[in-house]
């Protein structure tokens, strides 16, 4: 999968919860975007496994006694249809998370991420 986006949407969804006080959310406001963080990092999960078990369905295919180009061709189809529904449903949750926030405070959050590209390990930050 893509693996830097999930980073960024985990590092920003993080550094709006740390900040939440600072960006002028309500209580119930930083409740959602924890339950939108668990529930799209829960989806991520599930659907890695997913692709993976299709990964391994491929291979047991191909060293099947009957493998066959047709049902392989359907497997991987399937792998990536998983991969694409997955990416989809991220991007929902990238969309949802950013219509939280008001202009003012994605401005604030933008120059929270900004102020972590000094830190030793740029991987950890939103900005990058």
């Amino acid at each position: 999968m893509h693996k830097d986006i999930f980073e960024k949407f985990f590092h920003f969804a993080h550094d709006v919860i740390e900040n939440y006080e600072e960006l002028g959310l309500s209580r119930d406001e930083f409740k959602k975007i924890i339950e939108l963080k668990i529930k799209t990092k829960k989806e991520m999960i599930k659907d890695a496994a997913e692709v993976e078990m299709a990964t391994v369905d491929i291979f047991a295919e191909l060293w099947s006694e009957k493998a066959g180009t047709a049902e392989i061709n359907k497997l991987i189809d399937k792998k990536y249809e998983l991969k694409k529904e997955s990416m989809k449903r991220f991007i929902e949750s990238f969309m949802m998370l950013k219509k939280m926030l008001t202009q003012e405070q994605m401005k604030k959050v933008m120059a929270i991420c900004k102020g972590h590209s000094g830190q030793m390990e740029k991987k950890e930050t939103c900005s990058r």
